[in-house]
């Protein structure tokens, strides 16, 4: 078993953890026993829970096993949902929380607990008197870690910077829902995890059992499973989702994975309550349509190839995502895959390149700085592209994309040097060969000069390969050609026997 740091926090915590909403309900006292204990046998420590699960039965029988070994446990609980009637029985108040902590402990049979979370955003209760009362409960001994769930990337900004402002014992973890069908989180929450060292604790990596692969168009689900009736079973298995999830699986077949590989979980029947416990703050699996590797075996070297992201072509919905983070992601999405590509064993890390032109171009050098030396070297073709060149050299973008995708000018100045390629070759110490076509009326070549000028003034191992009569996008065969030598040769050079 893997275990990892729980966010910046020193605390331990196994790379998969018990989900127990079941429990107390579909499960009861014998099977709760039996479940913990064969997580136990492969080095699972870490089981999540709330006091609402099954009105409190699930704290109760969880209580009944950690109580005979406390200390391998690490014991995850929440508070703020309604556990009564009267008006103060819900909510992340100071009332609200004190009451639920003694009585999660009470049925927990234990005197503190490990992870204390918020299960949901409570908008009628000050962040500050929330953050008050969990910090108090810290000094007080009866919780040692504290957390939240379902926080949107902006209220998890608000809370790191209340617990900053004013002293106090700050979230090390948020629980949200994430799987290969639900990855909305990897717009905001996930950038701001990475920013403040929050670990991520997904709830529902499998979809609620779908990418496993038992629930199958047009038949009946199976009898006792969690989506045979009620509305989550309504929502999830529609016409969209069962389209996703075999478009996903054909994927994964093609790659010798099942759809729940993507999730890093167990399908097996016996262990569809386990969730993922995450450390990584950045998707678990590359997307198909986000990055393509192209191993070249023979040759000894693989290549992770990021898509263009330059277009206007990808429509408004598209540019309303990325406002103020153009770039951002795409850095994201590689790196991500990359690193799931090598731990997969399916790349030798040490042979890994990165490839991508013109946006995309733009993407590879920003990934050679932000992460050096992880990628080998770098690929840009058909120049590199940023917005501010395509806006002053291309009809492509009017004024209005400046200031919707920057910020409101002028100051998109500072935005536009954190997106610039031009100031992100400064700290490139890793091979970069560069193409352009010396046509180019999209991507001009004064760009691809003066990142080359700042390579060679610096000593960095580069080269630089200019095509009369090209535009943006090669046309002609023995350009074409030319350049798959020249990239062969570049990394035999620099990758192969560096």
């Amino acid at each position: 078993m893997e275990y990892r740091s729980l966010g910046r926090s020193g605390l331990k915590v196994s790379a998969l953890g018990h989900g127990t909403n079941t429990f107390g309900r579909a499960v009861d006292a014998e099977g709760v026993a039996a479940i913990l204990g064969q997580g136990k046998e492969v080095g699972i420590n870490f089981i999540d829970t709330s006091d609402t699960y099954s009105r409190g039965m699930s704290e109760e029988y969880i209580g009944r096993v950690v109580e005979n070994d406390r200390s391998w446990w690490i014991v995850a609980t929440k508070v703020n949902d309604s556990m009564g009637d009267g008006p103060n029985d819900r909510g992340s108040s100071r009332k609200h929380i004190m009451d639920g902590v003694e009585n999660s402990l009470r049925r927990l049979r234990t005197d503190y607990i490990d992870l204390y979370q918020i299960h949901h955003v409570d908008a009628t209760t000050p962040i500050d008197e929330t953050l008050r009362a969990l910090d108090d409960l810290v000094h007080q001994g009866k919780v040692r870690y504290i957390g939240c769930s379902n926080f949107e990337g902006w209220r998890l900004v608000e809370a790191m910077w209340t617990s900053k402002e004013l002293g106090l014992n700050s979230f090390v973890s948020v629980q949200p829902q994430y799987n290969m069908l639900t990855r909305d989180i990897e717009r905001e929450l996930v950038p701001a995890c990475q920013k403040y060292g929050v670990g991520i604790v997904p709830w529902s990596p499998l979809a609620g059992g779908l990418l496993t692969g038992k629930y199958k168009r047009g038949e009946a689900p199976p009898a006792g499973s969690r989506l045979s009736s009620g509305p989550m079973a309504q929502r999830a298995l529609s016409d969209r989702n069962f389209s996703r999830t075999e478009k996903l699986e054909a994927w994964a077949q093609a790659h010798d994975h099942t759809a729940a590989d993507g999730s890093g979980v167990l399908t097996n029947d016996e262990h569809d309550g386990y969730i993922e416990l995450a450390e990584i703050t950045a998707p678990i699996a590359p997307a198909p349509d986000k990055v393509r590797l192209y191993p070249v075996d023979q040759n000894g070297y693989a290549v992770l190839e990021v898509n263009h992201r330059g277009s206007t072509g990808y429509g408004r919905a598209y540019w309303e995502k990325l406002r103020g983070s153009w770039g951002v992601y795409d850095v994201q999405d590689a790196v991500s895959g990359a690193r799931y590509l090598v731990n997969q064993g399916q790349v030798d890390g040490g042979r890994l390149v990165i490839m991508g032109g013109s946006a995309g171009g733009f993407t590879v050098l920003q990934a050679l700085e932000d992460f050096p030396g992880f990628f080998k070297a770098g690929i840009c073709r058909y120049g590199v592209a940023n917005q501010f060149t395509l806006a002053a050299e291309t009809h492509k973008f009017e004024a209005r994309y400046s200031d919707f995708l920057l910020g409101a000018l002028p100051e998109a100045a500072e935005l536009y040097r954190a997106r610039s390629p031009i100031f992100h070759v400064e700290k490139i110490e890793d091979p970069v060969i560069i193409f352009q076509g010396e046509d180019d009326r999209v991507v001009p070549r004064s760009q691809s000069d003066e990142i080359v000028a700042s390579l060679r003034g610096r000593g960095v191992p580069h080269e630089y390969h200019l095509y009369p009569g090209e535009g943006h996008g090669f046309r002609k065969t023995e350009t074409i050609q030319d350049y798959y030598k020249k990239v062969d040769k570049f990394l035999q050079k620099y990758v192969i026997f560096a």
